[in-house]
């Protein structure tokens, strides 16, 4: 089985307890380690777009200033947590040995083909959904 290790969700709990310019810096280290960006805004720069732009954990989040750039990362990192976690949870529906009904198994597969990453996987779910077909729920 493959899990999906969830460093989002360790990012944003990371961030919780810290105050605005430390949020700032834990940022922009994690973009330099995640191989993203924290560009800030060059008001003297015409051909800037005056935008607090991150992109840390391949989360894109911008915004008028540092502060609501980082609101606006916390956000979308935590709606992509949020579906990591729902990811692993069908992963683990799928490669359980354990009965499973019949919904719940073809609601993992589906989301498994729309929103894995692993190529056996998808294969495994689409394999799994062939199976199910005409099996009442």
């Amino acid at each position: 089985m493959i899990a999906i290790e969830n460093t989002l969700a360790r990012a944003v709990d990371a961030l919780e307890p810290l105050g605005n310019a430390a949020r700032s810096d834990y940022l922009s280290m994690a973009a330099f380690e995640t191989g993203g960006f924290y560009k800030s805004a060059e008001p003297n720069n015409n051909w800037d777009n005056q935008q607090v732009e991150i992109k840390a954990h391949d989360v894109f989040a911008s915004g008028g200033d540092d502060v609501e750039a980082v609101r606006h990362w916390i956000q979308a990192a935590t709606r992509q947590a949020s579906m990591f976690e729902d990811l692993r949870k069908a992963e683990i529906t799928l490669c359980s040995g354990c009965p499973i009904p019949v919904t719940k198994m073809r609601d993992a597969c589906y989301l498994i083909m729309d929103e894995g990453r692993s190529r056996d996987l998808r294969r495994r779910a689409g394999a799994m959904l062939h199976a199910l077909v005409g099996v009442p729920t």
